[in-house]
């Protein structure tokens, strides 16, 4: 599978099965944590959506009209909720919602022009109050922090490149050492998985 250097000319369908394959796989390793009381939000549901995460993300994405830099931002959205807020645990009960608020936010964010919350609503499968509380609540786990610069947003497209394939990864980038805060969930669950 060939992946442009830069995230701008990056297809859209590659993009979505990266960041699903980083999902599936911390959705499950997060599914062993056992829940408690004070680790449920708003964003849990009272059990895993039928639809996979991949169907759901497609769905968003074909029918909110999406781009690039969007779609990253779930995982720069990810790594934003995992440094400021430890207890939110993505998993099989939080993920739909999450893409969802985050493609919602991120569209808002990164768009000229973005769809309004009843279409992401009804695209979702919720209806518009809910995933107006659920943006509200996502606003304060990333503290009203939607914006990203175009090298942050290259830097975790690279990372997400990497972690299918480094000697791919290798062959096609010269990898930039520039750090941007703390290691990122891509890395992370890079490290992670190669030592279980």
């Amino acid at each position: 599978m060939y992946f442009p250097e830069r995230f701008e000319d990056a297809d859209l369908t590659q993009l979505q099965l990266l960041i699903v394959n980083l999902l599936n796989r911390l959705v499950l390793h997060n599914d062993r944590i056992p829940i408690k009381f004070h680790h449920l939000s708003r964003f849990h549901s009272r059990s895993p959506p039928s639809i996979t995460i991949s169907n759901y993300l497609e769905r968003i994405v074909k029918y909110s009209n999406v781009t690039t830099s969007t779609v990253l931002c779930i995982v720069i959205y990810l790594d934003r909720v995992c440094s400021l807020q430890p207890d939110f645990i993505i998993s099989s009960l939080t993920i739909h919602r999450f893409l969802l608020v985050s493609i919602t936010c991120g569209s808002k964010a990164f768009c000229d022009s973005f769809l309004p919350n009843r279409l992401y609503a009804k695209v979702g499968g919720l209806d518009v109050e809910e995933l107006g509380i659920l943006e509200f609540e996502f606003l304060k786990l990333i503290d009203w922090n939607l914006s990203a610069s175009i090298e942050v947003i290259q830097q975790y497209y690279t990372s997400l490149i990497k972690q299918i394939s480094p000697d791919y990864y290798s062959s096609i980038i010269t990898y930039s050492s520039t750090s941007i805060g703390p290691p990122s969930v891509v890395q992370r669950m890079n490290t992670e998985f190669a030592t279980s």
